[in-house]
């Protein structure tokens, strides 16, 4: 931004701003730079409405709507987090739970249980492997179209992305677990006449 210096007597302008680094409290600066002023420009009506404000204050203003859309959207973002771990949950939970009978049937046949859990939370696994590349996919191509609305943070945050890939399995994998040792353990008779 381009500025050009002008003496105050040439140009009293009614907007200015005075800067000062300072160690001081802001009510002490405040008053020794007013009795600066009259003393230095006796004729100078320097407002009394005039507010000193720190230099952290005055960012913090000029960020304040960037900042408020950030927490906005980083809301919205939990919230959808927390309602596709909700979703991906009770999609897997029906799913295996749905295979009751069959893994009732692969029990009464002989099948060992710890086998037909991991057969269970491995087809879970799977999709939700199958889900989380496609999400990843298309993810990062969307980034180039919000790249430029980022500030200081990379569009590829690997930790944001893992983190949220690692959760969504861990979910997967809690969800399939479940019913699936629930159905395995049960008594298979007691399975194959239900429904």
């Amino acid at each position: 931004m381009n500025e050009i210096y002008i003496p105050f007597e040439q140009d009293r302008a009614w907007f200015g701003f005075v800067i000062v680094e300072s160690q001081l409290d802001i009510t002490a600066l405040t008053k020794s730079i007013r009795a600066s002023f009259n003393a230095v420009l006796p004729g100078a009506a320097l407002p009394a409405a005039r507010r000193a404000i720190t230099l952290d204050q005055m960012i913090g203003r000029s960020i304040a709507g960037p900042r408020f859309n950030a927490t906005l959207v980083g809301s919205f973002s939990a919230m959808a987090m927390i309602l596709a771990v909700i979703g991906l949950f009770g999609l897997v939970a029906y799913s295996v739970s749905q295979r009751r009978r069959e893994l009732a049937l692969r029990v009464a046949l002989g099948a060992n249980s710890a086998d037909l859990v991991a057969t269970s939370m491995r087809s879970a696994m799977v999709l939700t492997t199958i889900g989380i590349v496609v999400g990843l996919s298309i993810a990062v191509y969307l980034m180039r179209f919000v790249e430029r609305q980022l500030y200081a943070i990379d569009p590829l945050d690997v930790p944001t992305f893992a983190g949220a890939a690692i959760l969504m399995i861990v979910t997967a994998g809690v969800a399939a677990y479940c019913p699936a040792r629930r159905a395995a353990h049960a008594d298979p008779m007691t399975a194959l006449r239900y429904e």
